[in-house]
């Protein structure tokens, strides 16, 4: 007893075949073939459909009008799977816009809110403030032997006070005292050097624009009256940017 297997593309022709006994050696390949005939089908069976239409209206077999015809579909076929493609990218593209300006709304909002609760806590002295979502950064070896880079830890909570900054995480909790901070530079997050130690370490959030803010105050805004003045003037600046970011964002979405 044998087994024939056999596939058709226009005018292209395979065919195998295997006695029975010979099934079991001869399976992975069979499969092989299977799968590569199921390939061929999904790509090719607009053209082996156009061929059929024009055979069963009277072209001749494999002839030249059957083939034509099947290539008319198959050139409509990739045409619209071209065009489904480029659809499908846009309309992706489109969505991922979206999404990204859905963020950088709610980010802008989160800012006013941050902005005027901290000019808030300076002018009443309403403290402490909290802020979440807050990367501890400290100086690790990530390769051996090599120097020391910044490096973000632990998320957690940081909790603003005149009198310092204070990072609490399921795991650290780390406090920077306000008599000790000697500088903090923003250097892709704000970094503290302190009078009583050498290494470096500081905060990262992105998008709050209020905690750096709030930082700056602790270091130099508490020192005298003027020196908050400045800082509220600072932060009453920043706000009214991001009101106008936030205006524009939301008229570019409403004319959509």
């Amino acid at each position: 007893m044998g087994i024939g297997f056999g596939l058709g593309v226009g005018p292209f022709r395979v065919g195998t075949s295997a006695r029975s006994r010979d099934i079991q050696g001869c399976a992975p390949i069979l499969g092989i073939f299977l799968i590569l005939g199921l390939v061929l089908l999904a790509i090719f069976w607009p053209f082996l459909l156009g061929q059929w239409i024009a055979e069963k209206l009277g072209a001749p077999p494999n002839g030249s009008s059957a083939h034509a015809l099947g290539w008319i579909f198959e050139a409509i076929y990739v045409a619209v799977l071209v065009l489904g493609y480029v659809a499908l990218r846009r309309h992706s593209a489109l969505v991922a816009k979206e999404r990204e300006a859905t963020e950088r709304r709610e980010t802008l909002r989160r800012s006013l809110v941050e902005l005027d609760a901290l000019a808030t806590a300076i002018r009443e002295q309403r403290w402490p403030l909290e802020y979440a979502d807050v990367w501890l950064i400290e100086p690790r070896v990530r390769v051996t032997h090599g120097p020391q880079v910044p490096t973000a830890i632990e998320q957690g909570t940081v909790r603003i006070h005149p009198s310092g900054v204070e990072f609490i995480g399921a795991t650290k909790r780390v406090e920077w005292r306000a008599d000790r901070i000697r500088e903090v530079i923003h250097d892709g997050y704000f970094a503290f050097h302190l009078t009583s130690r050498k290494t470096v370490s500081g905060l990262s959030a992105d998008g709050s624009e209020a905690l750096g803010y709030a930082i700056d105050f602790v270091w130099k805004g508490r020192e005298s009256r003027a020196a908050s003045d400045v800082c509220l003037s600072r932060i009453a600046h920043a706000r009214l940017r991001v009101d106008a970011e936030l205006r524009a964002a939301d008229a570019i979405t409403n004319s959509r």
